[in-house]
């Protein structure tokens, strides 16, 4: 290619460059670079064709220009454009030689550059060059991008400092340079990085005088005060301008940060002594910058100065400042500090700088002294050192040494040299030994040297409360708090005093303010402190989370987890508490509290028995333990309690008698605490309301002011014992309203059981006094309006009005109290207001669904207005929710009513209850309760229903007891009905003769009493008495066909037992020509069997074909018809009829019995048949709980499995036993059951 095609190509390549077309560019180039590879223009233009597209193929073309130009101008112009940053320092280099008239905008461009480095130094160091220029504008431009760098990067090596200070100070100079204020504080800043110090002052000084408002010059004259204000060879106050206090203010105003408050409260130390205000500015300090050296060292210092050693001590160790750190353990005047002391001097001692070492000796010397190790040596050098604190340190020597007065002596002779110390040591030893006004003298000399000192307070208000000068001692405290938060025993001291003064917030106050003393530093003692306080608000909350913070601190603090303990305790959390009481006792196993409190939270939750064992092992170990007998006491008064809703009497008085043998201890060690004596009232209340025949109690004679070593009481004594020990508490405690409720309530009691026409009245009037005494005591406690409103009640005070007037008020007082309702529903029940009454028992209902008397109050309702079912079911609810007279005497009331009428019987819902609920039994338990609780007086009719009860169940004995207590209670109509009851139980119990005189004890003979009495010849075997008594009965009592066809038939089978089968016949003929009840068919054709009379014995078989379906007479049928064909001969097919009668009649496990006891008969030695029977026996017994059978007595099921047992002879003797066994404890009554225990053990 020709020269001109090459330049034409290198034309068009720029023109190409110039319309933006670089491939075009490129691609000329590349044809002239293919010839001539190293063709300077064409590598320049290839630089420009890819600056947009590839910086990095262009700076690699624009490098191959610089190696073959001679001019590399505009080679490097064009680097400049592409190539990386590091690279650029040293082109711009490059370009500053080859092109000087462009300095400013290459001066710019490397400013640029330095930005986008990760070290300026390379920059730095041109611009140094650049200011050796002979140029001044030159030389301005590179000190100005100097002070620009300055400026923008704060950590630069030490080298460039020089040229940075020059650059600096000719900026700062002149006040119309760019960011001058920014270029002033990178001065101050790079003159303090130079320690010069001087010019540092002087120039904020300058910036100060440039920017008034600006808080930076400012902060660095607080600094380099605070810094150097110990530094004696230099003077700050010589390089200011103004005084530097003025600085200090100017910055607090412009701006309240830490740097000015700790320039503030260094020069409130260093120049006022104001070491109070200053403590305060130095709280705010740190709360600014927690970390601070010069904050913690001066804090410190001053801590150290108002004897607040603690935090002196914290503020120290954060600041490694060791001597005040020795001086506050010293002062805190505790063995472990002082052991730590020592240590520290040892080590220190011989390193320590001699303007130190004075200090130093004297507090090693005071440490040792505590120590009891007396060292002469150091003692001397002090001398040698002229030191105030010899004549100080002899005095401890002999106070350590026991000898006082001499102490005293040696500090009096010596001179105080205005040492604060030396008073208040004396004023301390004076203290001691109860010299008050020498003491005091001294107290007054310390404080006047030293106001700021904290102990010189304390001790102050520590002797003016040993004279009782409370405001003083008071006013002392609170001084000596306000300069130590902490002071540990100045702080409990004003506690007490607040606490005693009843200023809660003043207190509270207190105490948050020791333990915040120091943000994010906790104080274990003020923490419990406080624990307490909330304690005695009852801020239970507050309270447990206080003991908490404190635990952390220390976990074997034994006073904080009784706090804590007690906390959880009132606070209601007793299985907490529980463990935090245990807890203790692992910590402290002598201790008594905690194991105190395990047994009271037991008795608490109703662990009644847990309790008794608890309180039992402590007083194994402490037998006069006043708490623990009383708790023993409370503890077998709660199992009293228990039992007594149980109706366990005999339990409920054995443990009320232990309550009273251990209220009777306690009370001979301590009488003066009337809980102990309400206690005793209580127990023996109890035992007064027991039965007659369980209310009485041997008692010590003192009790009742005999000489007799022990005196019997009965209900009455009892009770009025009760009172005298009321009283007794009340003499101790009469501001207390519940123990004369509780004598009111003692009172009602003893009159409504023991009180007669003489004296009831006297007694209530008493109960009224002392209910009315208790109400003015106490208007809002409902209880004892309610009590008042129950004595009105009474006919001997018969004030219903009142009554009413008084419930009303207990319910305004608690809208949700029962009692109160169900006593205001009575109240109307009484007077026939119905809807009334039934809306007071339902708001109880609403208010407490277990509370007895309501239920019994609507039960009661239900029976007047004629509900019998809904009467019944609440009696029934009534009982199953505990006892209560009304609520057993109706109920059982309703269940004999039941059980006498077959009509209610037959009706589903009675007979559900009867049967499936179990109310006999309930009824009888029920019924018992009553007539034990009423004793002698107990009504007939309550001893009627009893013995009733007891009659249906089978206990013939237990229905005697009852009938002849009934008896001798009644008159009239009732007795003749009670003596024809009590002469069948007689016949029932095998007594003939007793039935007899029972009978014949009836005024008003009817048809019941009369068979009764002929029964009862009949069972004597007096026949001829018996039939007259019969045939009066038939001719005289009989009232209908059915009595008279009933009479005939127990005549026939008397007449059969002495005269013969005509006799008996002809009767029974008689008999069935009345129409007779099939018990008469069944008379005649077992007869007719016994005597072979095949004839009439067909004929009656016929007759019972007709009651063959009829559930109550099949099993009567069965037996008699197999026990004919068993006559016949004809067993077979008596055993095919009687299973074709099982299948007809599954379910009747009476007709089962007879198939059982058919094969047990008859099939004696056939295995096969007596499994059968066995089984077929065992079958009854589930049908007995089923509820289709009428009868599902256990005496029915016990005979069953007598049976089921006997078919086992000769097949399983071992099955036998088993089942005989079961027999037995199915009713142990039935003598069939033990009949197969016995023969199963032969």
């Amino acid at each position: 290619m020709s020269s001109k095609e090459v330049k034409n190509m290198l034309k068009e390549a720029r023109e190409a460059i110039k319309a933006k077309d670089f491939p075009a560019a490129i691609v000329k180039c590349k044809k002239i670079l293919e010839q001539d590879e190293n063709h300077y223009m064409a590598l320049i233009l290839m630089g420009a064709a890819y600056q947009e597209s590839d910086k990095q193929q262009a700076a690699s073309y624009l490098k191959l220009a610089l190696k073959v130009a001679d001019d590399q101008t505009i080679a490097l112009q064009g680097l400049a454009n592409c190539a990386e940053s590091v690279e650029l320092p040293s082109i711009y280099e490059k370009l500053l030689t080859l092109t000087p008239d462009k300095y400013r905008d290459l001066h710019q461009k490397l400013l640029n550059v330095s930005d986008k480095l990760d070290s300026v130094d390379p920059c730095l160091q041109i611009f140094e060059k650049e200011t050796e220029s002979e140029d001044l504008d030159r030389r301005t431009s590179s000190y100005e991008c100097v002070s620009q760098i300055a400026i923008r990067v704060t950590e630069l090596d030490d080298k460039w400092n020089k040229i940075l200070l020059e650059a600096l100070e000719k900026s700062a100079d002149n006040e119309l340079t760019p960011n001058h204020k920014d270029k002033s504080k990178a001065l101050l800043r790079l003159l303090y990085k130079s320690m010069n110090i001087p010019r540092l002052v002087e120039r904020a000084c300058d910036v100060i005088t440039h920017y008034p408002e600006d808080a930076h010059a400012y902060e660095w004259i607080c600094k380099i005060y605070v810094d150097k204000i110990d530094d004696e060879s230099f003077d700050i106050e010589r390089h200011l301008q103004q005084p530097i206090m003025e600085y200090i203010t100017k910055l607090m105003v412009v701006s309240r940060s830490a740097i000015p408050l700790l320039a503030n409260a260094v020069y409130l130390v260093k120049e006022k002594n104001e070491f109070i205000e200053s403590r305060n500015i130095l709280i705010e300090v740190n709360s600014l910058r927690p970390d601070w050296y010069s904050c913690q060292k001066y804090s410190a210092l001053v801590n150290v100065k108002l004897r607040a050693n603690t935090l002196a001590e914290l503020f120290a160790r954060q600041s490694n400042t060791t001597l005040l750190l020795i001086r506050s353990l010293v002062q805190q005047n505790l063995n472990e500090k002082t052991v730590e002391v020592v240590e520290i001097c040892r080590t220190l001692l011989p390193s320590v700088a001699p303007t130190d070492k004075t200090e130093l000796l004297e507090l090693y010397a005071t440490a040792l002294i505590r120590k009891k190790e007396f060292d002469t040596e150091i003692v001397e050098e002090l001398r040698q050192r002229n030191s105030f604190q010899i004549d100080i340190l002899w005095a401890m020597k002999h106070e350590v040494d026991g000898d006082v007065d001499k102490a005293i002596a040696h500090l009096n002779e010596s001179d105080d040299h205005n040492l604060c110390d030396h008073h208040l040591l004396l004023g301390q030893w004076y203290f001691s030994s109860k010299k008050m006004e020498l003491a005091l003298t001294h107290f007054l000399k310390a404080t006047r040297i030293e106001p700021y000192n904290s102990d010189c307070f304390f001790w102050l208000g520590k002797l003016y409360l040993t004279i009782n000068d409370q405001i003083r001692a008071q006013k002392c405290f609170e001084k000596c708090v306000y300069l130590y938060p902490r002071h540990q025993q100045g702080v409990t001291l004003l506690s007490a005093m607040y606490r005693q003064s009843m200023n809660w917030d003043g207190n509270n106050l207190l105490l948050q303010s020791a333990a915040n003393a120091i943000a994010g530093q906790q104080c274990k003692w003020a923490r419990i402190q406080l624990g307490f306080h909330y304690l005695a608000l009852k801020n239970f909350n507050d309270a447990i989370q206080a003991f908490r913070m404190a635990l952390r601190e220390d976990a074997n603090d034994l006073s904080c987890w009784e706090g804590l303990a007690d906390a959880y305790f009132q606070r209601g959390s007793y299985n907490s508490a529980s463990k935090v009481y245990q807890k203790i006792s692992e910590i402290d196993p002598l201790s008594l509290y905690p194991k105190l409190q395990v047994a009271n939270i037991k008795t608490i939750l109703k662990f009644h028995k847990e309790a008794v064992i608890c309180f039992d092992d402590l007083l194994k170990e402490h037998p006069d333990f006043v708490p623990a007998l009383s708790g023993m006491a409370e503890a077998h008064l709660g199992l009293c309690y228990y039992y007594l809703p149980q109706r366990l009497l005999g339990r409920c008085k054995s443990h009320a008698e232990e309550a009273v043998k251990y209220l009777i201890r306690a009370l001979q060690l301590q009488n003066n605490f009337a809980c102990l004596w309400r206690l005793l009232a209580n127990a023996l209340q109890v035992i007064a309301c027991l039965p007659n025949s369980k209310a009485f109690l041997t008692v010590p004679g003192f009790l009742v002011n005999v000489t007799d070593e022990h005196v019997l009481l009965d209900g009455d004594k009892l009770f009025e014992l009760s009172a005298r020990v009321y009283y007794r508490a009340i003499k101790i405690r009469n501001s207390d309203d519940l123990l004369w409720y509780e004598l009111g309530l003692s009172y009602y009691l003893r009159a409504i059981k023991h009180g007669d026409d003489t004296n009831r009245k006297k007694i209530l009037d008493l109960a009224v006094e002392a209910t009315k005494h208790a109400i003015k005591l106490s208007p809002a406690r409902w209880k004892s309006w309610n009590l008042l409103g129950v004595i009105c009640t009474t006919k001997e005070i018969n004030k219903l009005p009142l009554a009413q007037h008084c419930f009303i008020k207990a319910l305004n007082i608690d809208k949700k109290s029962a009692i109160s309702w169900t006593n205001l529903g009575v109240l109307y029940l009484i007077h026939g207001q119905i809807k009334l009454a039934n809306k007071a028992f339902g708001r109880s209902q609403q208010a407490d669904t277990g509370y007895i008397n309501a239920w019994t109050g609507q039960a009661y309702i239900a029976e007047r207005i004629g509900e019998d079912d809904e009467a019944m079911d609440l009696f029934k609810h009534s009982t199953s929710l505990g006892y209560t007279a009304e609520s057993a005497i109706g109920f059982t009331h309703w269940v004999c009513t039941v059980l006498n009428s077959k009509e209610l019987l037959a009706d589903q819902r009675f007979r559900y209850t009867i049967e499936k609920l179990h109310a006999v039994p309930i009824a009888t338990d029920s019924i018992i309760w009553f007539c034990e609780a009423e004793d002698d007086k107990a009504t007939p009719e309550s001893l009627c229903f009893l013995g009733y009860l007891y009659y249906r169940q089978r206990l013939w004995r237990k229905a005697i007891e009852s009938y002849r207590k009934a008896v001798a209670k009644s008159n009239g109509e009732m007795r003749d009905h009670i003596f024809c009851n009590l002469g069948y139980a007689h016949l029932k119990n095998n007594e003939p003769l007793e039935a007899y005189e029972a009978f014949h004890s009836v005024t008003s003979a009817t048809l019941k009493s009369t068979v009764g009495l002929a029964l009862a010849h009949f069972k004597a075997e007096q026949y001829e008495e018996s039939y007259a008594v019969y045939d009066s009965a038939l001719n005289w009592l009989a009232a209908n066909d059915q009595d008279k066809a009933f009479i005939l038939i127990a005549m026939a089978a008397m007449v059969y037992k002495f005269q013969g089968e005509a006799d008996a016949k002809t009767l029974l003929f008689q008999c069935i020509g009345l129409d007779p009840p099939i018990e008469g068919l069944y008379s005649g054709c077992a007869l007719a069997i016994l005597h072979g009379d095949r004839q009439m014995t067909e004929l009656i078989l016929q007759e019972f074909k007709q009651y063959e379906s009829n559930s109550s007479n099949v099993h009567h049928i069965a037996l008699l018809t197999s026990q004919y064909y068993l006559k016949m001969g004809q067993t077979k097919k008596a055993l095919v009829y009687l299973l074709s009668r099982v299948h007809i009649h599954p379910d009747n496990m009476k007709l089962r019995n007879v198939l059982a006891n058919f094969l047990l008969l008859n099939y004696k030695k056939s295995p096969k048949y007596l499994i059968g029977a066995s089984r077929i026996a065992q079958s009854t017994i589930s049908l007995q709980l089923n509820a289709n059978q009428s009868e599902n007595s256990s005496l029915e099921a016990a005979r069953s499995m007598a049976i089921a047992s006997e078919a086992m002879e000769g097949v399983d003797k071992r099955l036998k036993s088993k089942l005989a066994q079961k027999a037995v404890h199915l009713n142990p009554a039935c003598k069939e059951a033990w009949g197969a225990l016995i023969t199963s053990m032969d």
